[in-house]
C-alpha cells in the first residue's frame, strides 16, 4: 500500500500543476526574452497571474510529478516480481527491498 500511496501522492502534484493550466504563466515576457516569442505571448487569450517562480514550479512539480508517478509504477511492478516470482515474504520485501522502491523514484 506504501508504494501507491507514493504513486497517488505523484500523480495528484502533476494533476495539480495540469489543473493550474495558464495560471503560474508570468504576465509578460522578461526582458532578455526571444523576440519571436513575443507577439504570440501578448496575444495569449488565458489568465496569466504569475511569474517566472510560479511557472517554474508548475514546471517542476509537472516534471517531478510524472516522472516519478511512472517510476513508481515500475517500482510496483519490481514488488509484485518479488513477492509472486522470488517467494519472498512481506518482512523481507519491508526491509530489503521496499527502501529502493521508494528511493528510486524520488531520485530521479
Amino acid at each position: 500500500h506504501r508504494i501507491m500511496f507514493g504513486m497517488s501522492v505523484c500523480d495528484i502534484m502533476c494533476s495539480v500543476a495540469m489543473a493550474a493550466t495558464s495560471l503560474p504563466m508570468p504576465k509578460s515576457l522578461p526582458d532578455g526574452a526571444n523576440k519571436s516569442y513575443t507577439k504570440p505571448y501578448e496575444e495569449w487569450s488565458g489568465t496569466k497571474l504569475g511569474n517566472i517562480k510560479t511557472c517554474e514550479a508548475q514546471g517542476f512539480l509537472f516534471t517531478f510529478g510524472a516522472t516519478s508517478m511512472f517510476s513508481y509504477n515500475a517500482m510496483l511492478c519490481l514488488y509484485y516480481a518479488c513477492a509472486i516470482g522470488l517467494v519472498m515474504d512481506e518482512r523481507k520485501i519491508r526491509k530489503i527491498v521496499e527502501p529502493v522502491l521508494h528511493g528510486f523514484p524520488l531520485a530521479v
